[in-house]
């Protein structure tokens, strides 16, 4: 796209405050055309470095945007900007600080000014690569006998982002001009800290004659949006053509620039009705509205101030799905034997966006049954304890741990190692808790108990770090299920609270085959010290929810014992033996439910469309032992003969009946012997 407006001088008309007659004030070479690569400094501007410090450039130039940069400007830069790269034309020792100025004569507006009514406000596009170099775009007032007025106005130019290319930057530095002003002096001003040049560009310096604030652009602009805008500043009485269409506007013909113009020639309106309205959903729309200022001079002709060009996609209002599960199917009540559960179902409304995809109706387990505390697989980062360690001990391995807050028997940690070469392995694994946790758990290797680890760390800063080996034989086909798993309450030691202190904890493991050493450290790596960098388990996993809320697991890692590659992956049965299955898709969703567990289901389904927007709806799913324990749930009443309680009359009831119906152990009068 052309870059707007003449390649000698920006012409900006303004109108006098309570006048009908526009005048004119200049800003020379605005837009940094005018000349050849490398001129420094820039037609139109004065250098006020002790060395040249600002040129004009181009894309792909030393120093300067690369051109898919370029390419990313908000608006046109055209041919050339103002860069502070030194470049070949500028080859040499650049200054530190560098200041670029112009004087803008202000002597048209003198009656506004000393009114207290205008204000005067420059836009401006600019860019940077390197956070070492700064600066500040300026306003600097100044009366007839050029003594300044006032602080004038400021923006600073600092991107703050290392060595990154972060996008272009749309400014407006201005205001109030003060009373007595008949000069602005436009003032850049550049500082680096560190290399050997100064990397900001800037561009499109303007005074603000044009429409601003368009809407809309972007994407999914409702198919009957308005089109709006507001009045440009500086023309008092201004009107409008607007132009709109399918094309991109094409600035290098006459208006209407390849697009048609909408409403009537010369609106005074700042709003315009889209044509076709409703428009195309997912069709691409662009427009520019042409400033029209007021003339004075026979024959009136409106003085014109083209516009810039905007776009949008047209799509319908993005509204969150609606997800709802009947009342009839919120709550289920089933049992183990009767799994899978396939009576999940929901329906969605699309509002008529149709853009939900599959991909994206989702059945999910939200909370878990069991008491809130039972079996939660966790992943600990006690980075609070950094300093509070063992004398000499490596604080990664005392203060990060993989683990198993289970608090019951049979809720174990597994452990299970794939792609070991069939052979004899040396395991030694390191357990240590700077909190106060304790307990026995015993390790079984393929279902045999191979012994048991002990304290994990009772509160002291200084207690041993306790540590557990055993030998390990693969057949080089199967894989290695280590399982860490409590011990049962009577033979733990007297541990006081106990439910609260019985943790399993493991820091980190070696496995060794006599040549080679495989070591997994489940905290951080990379600096010890401050415990910065996550191994891949330790960020596989982002923590736990103790209300059972959250289903994170780790996934399988590979590591490289020798020439092997063995893959890790820890797993808690309690947690991973629950799924729900999406078995139907579309707006009339069904999934089943499996799981090893009994109680308290919720089960959520959610939708999500193209825009990012989501609607979800919960329901109970109640699982019980059995039908008969789901009957008592369900409230049936037990049979009075149902003496074992199975909700089944037959001979075991009355074989219980039997044996104690003349039973009679009441004493009713003295016993003599």
């Amino acid at each position: 796209m052309k870059k707007f407006g003449s390649l000698m001088l920006m012409i900006i008309m303004l109108m006098l405050t309570g006048s009908a007659f526009a005048t004119s004030i200049v800003i020379v070479n605005g837009d940094f055309e005018t000349g050849s690569d490398n001129d420094a400094p820039p037609s139109g501007w004065t250098d006020n470095s002790s060395a040249p410090s600002f040129w004009l450039g181009v894309a792909d130039e030393t120093g300067n945007p690369t051109q898919s940069e370029w390419d990313s400007a908000p608006s046109s830069l055209g041919n050339f900007i103002l860069t502070t790269a030194r470049q070949s034309a500028g080859a040499g020792s650049q200054p530190v600080d560098g200041q670029l100025i112009q004087v803008v004569d202000l002597s048209p507006l003198a009656t506004s000014i000393d009114a207290g009514a205008q204000s005067l406000n420059v836009d401006f596009i600019w860019a940077s690569d390197d956070s070492r170099d700064t600066g500040a775009f300026s306003l600097r007032f100044f009366d007839a006998s050029d003594v300044e007025l006032g602080t004038g106005y400021s923006v600073a130019l600092d991107d703050g982002d290392g060595y990154n290319f972060v996008g272009w930057f749309e400014e407006t530095v201005g205001g109030l001009a003060p009373v007595g002003a008949r000069s602005v002096m436009l003032q850049i001003d550049t500082t680096r800290t560190g290399g050997s040049e100064t990397n900001i560009w800037i561009d499109n310096i303007s005074l603000r004659n044009t429409v601003s604030n368009p809407s809309p652009t972007g994407d999914m602009v409702d198919v009957m949006a308005t089109l709006s805008w507001d009045a440009p500043e500086l023309i008092p009485g201004a009107t409008y053509n607007v132009y709109f269409g399918t094309n991109e506007p094409n600035f290098n013909e006459p208006a209407p620039y390849g697009l048609t113009l909408i409403g009537m020639a010369g609106q005074t309106a700042t709003t315009a009705t889209p044509v076709p309205s409703p428009m195309q959903n997912g069709t691409t729309y662009h427009w520019v509205v042409d400033s029209l200022e007021p003339n004075d001079v026979a024959p009136y002709t409106p003085i014109l101030h083209q516009g810039s060009g905007w776009s949008f996609t047209a799509a319908p209002l993005d509204y969150p799905p609606i997800v709802d599960i009947p009342d009839d199917a919120d709550e289920i009540l089933t049992w183990l034997a009767e799994l899978p559960e396939s009576g999940l179902s929901g329906v969605i409304d699309d509002n008529g966006e149709v853009d939900i995809l599959e991909a994206n109706i989702e059945w999910s387990v939200v909370a878990y049954a069991g008491e809130p505390l039972d079996a939660v697989a966790q992943v600990i980062d006690r980075s609070s304890h950094l300093g509070n360690v063992p004398s000499g001990e490596d604080p990664n391995l005392l203060r990060d741990w993989i683990g198993s807050d289970t608090r019951k028997l049979g809720e174990p940690l597994v452990l299970t190692l794939s792609g070991l070469p069939a052979g004899d392995y040396t395991w030694a694994s390191t357990h240590y808790d700077l909190e106060n946790q304790s307990g026995l758990f015993s390790v079984t290797v393929d279902g045999v108990t191979v012994g048991t680890i002990g304290d994990i760390g009772s509160g002291a800063d200084d207690d041993p770090i306790s540590t557990f080996s055993t030998t390990i034989t693969s057949d080089g086909v199967n894989p290695i299920e280590l399982v860490f798993d409590l011990l049962p309450q009577d033979q733990q030691p007297d541990l006081g609270n106990s439910v609260y202190t019985m943790f399993f904890v493991m820091n980190s493991f070696e496995l060794t085959d006599g040549i080679d050493t495989l070591k997994v450290d489940f905290g951080r790596d990379n600096n010890p010290d401050t415990g910065t960098g996550a191994t891949p388990i330790a960020s596989g996993h982002d923590g736990y929810l103790a209300l059972h809320e959250d289903l994170t697991t780790f996934t399988a890692h590979s590591y490289t014992l020798g020439s092997a590659t063995i893959t890790v992956l820890p797993d808690w049965p309690a947690l991973l033996n629950t799924t729900v299955t999406k078995t139907s898709t579309g707006l009339s969703s069904t999934a089943e439910l499996m799981t090893d567990s009994t109680g308290t289901f919720t089960i959520q389904l959610t939708a999500t469309d193209n825009g990012g927007q989501s609607g979800s709806d919960t329901m109970t799913l109640r699982v019980a032992e059995d039908a008969c324990d789901a009957a008592k749930i369900n409230g049936a009443t037990v049979n009075y003969y149902d003496v074992d309680g199975n909700c089944i009359v037959d001979l075991n009831d009355f074989t219980s009946f039997a044996l104690e119906w003349l039973k009679d152990i009441s004493l009713t009068a003295s016993v003599v012997n």
